[in-house]
């Protein structure tokens, strides 16, 4: 027998056997119409009261959502910190500039981004490495300094460390 689902989700087949019947199944991936919607639906980061731009006082942040969802998925983000995965490598290097809070929500909600394309197209998720991100990061952080040194009139050269530039 298969549980889940909303009301009237299963249903029996002549023979007594209980079928899933898909077209009433629940709030599937089929219900968000993208990966954003299901990330923002799972409610990853934290809900506080906001007027103007300001925290409302008085107003406490809603901690769990309307579910423990949110908290599966923090204790998700967090459990990946110390292993030697690409999503590892972005919550360590968020984790120096933001403290410890801002990594697991955003890991937190790229976790939920990878589960929505798993159930939604298909897609198995391989993971690249920890070295793998740093080489695209260092990459990335070298074009953006080659494109603000070329706004400012300067011109960038890649300098190899060798044995005869060192000792000289």
């Amino acid at each position: 027998m298969v549980r889940g689902g909303g009301p009237d989700a299963d249903r029996r087949d002549p023979r007594g056997d209980i079928v899933r019947d898909p077209d009433r199944s629940g709030p599937g991936s089929d219900a968000f119409s993208n990966e954003k919607h299901f990330a923002s639906s799972l409610r990853p980061a934290l809900r506080t009261a906001i007027s103007g731009g300001n925290a409302l006082r008085g107003k406490k942040a809603n901690r769990n959502g309307a579910t423990r969802v949110p908290g599966l998925w923090h204790l998700g983000a967090v459990s990946l910190q110390r292993t030697k995965s690409a999503l590892a490598a972005a919550f360590r290097r968020l984790a120096c500039r933001k403290g410890y809070t801002g990594p697991s929500f955003a890991i937190a909600r790229e976790l939920a981004h990878l589960v929505y394309r798993a159930l939604r197209y298909g897609h198995v998720y391989t993971d690249s490495g920890e070295d793998a991100y740093e080489s695209r990061y260092q990459q990335a952080a070298f074009q953006s300094l080659t494109v603000r040194a070329n706004e400012s009139g300067y011109e960038l050269a890649v300098q190899t460390n060798t044995p005869e530039t060192v000792a000289a």
